[in-house]
């Protein structure tokens, strides 16, 4: 067989449009991983800080769409935290979330240090926040509510493990969450 010169100038390599295609293919595959392979290099606190945030999102979405209110408990001395569901039919009775019937562990490392809950001022007739203070012995609940049109209890509460203290606070009632270190909370 003998080729010709176009043949064999065709057969040396990729042309500029089969090369950029496949870069752009990569690119696309790397785009789509780069997210996932960030969340494996944030550490516990911060991991378990964005975890609770999302699912606190999840929930007023849900609360929104399924006019359901629900009720976040903070068990400061298991280091646990629980949701539940008040539908109409339940009037103002609260029972496990059946996505989440059972309560849900912090990460050993990880623990909950501080709680804030936003009370109206009897004097200024302003909102502000008071830090309830808790014994890690003893412990106690905390409960806010996320009612059915979305409004969300403003709070923070504070985690910590060996080394960093980090804070969730949700802001307004519209439910907007800022994480950050508390001395930018």
């Amino acid at each position: 067989m003998i080729f010709t010169e176009r043949q064999k100038i065709q057969d040396r390599g990729f042309t500029l449009l089969e090369f950029s295609i496949m870069l752009f293919i990569l690119l696309l595959i790397f785009s789509f991983a780069l997210p996932s392979f960030n969340i494996n290099f944030d550490s516990d606190l911060l991991s378990e800080t964005k975890k609770i945030a999302k699912l606190l999102k999840n929930l007023r979405h849900q609360a929104i769409l399924k006019g359901e209110s629900y009720r976040v408990i903070f068990d400061t001395k298991e280091s646990k935290y629980t949701f539940k569901i008040n539908t109409p039919a339940l009037k103002h009775e609260y029972k496990n979330h059946p996505d989440y019937p059972e309560p849900i562990k912090l990460i050993s490392s990880v623990e909950f240090y501080s709680v804030k809950k936003q009370i109206k001022s009897e004097e200024s007739r302003q909102f502000e926040f008071k830090e309830i203070e808790f014994d890690k012995i003893i412990g106690q609940e905390f409960s806010f509510n996320i009612d059915s049109s979305g409004f969300m209890d403003m709070f923070d509460i504070k985690l910590k493990d060996k080394k960093n203290k980090i804070a969730l606070s949700v802001v307004n009632i519209m439910g907007d969450i800022e994480i950050g270190t508390e001395e930018k909370l």
